[in-house]
């Protein structure tokens, strides 16, 4: 459980970007699909 600054507490479960900025959570989702499609790769790259 995360706890918001009016004292309310949410669950963990639902995504962190809801707090940030939306063009700062698109930025974010971004990166984070980048990251994971070049790790993926490298798996796929390796293993072959």
């Amino acid at each position: 459980m995360i706890k918001s600054a009016d004292g309310k507490s949410f669950i963990t479960k639902r995504p962190a970007l809801e707090v940030v900025e939306p063009p700062q959570a698109k930025f974010l989702l971004v990166t984070l699909l980048i990251i994971v499609v070049i790790a993926f790769s490298n798996i796929v790259i390796m293993t072959s």
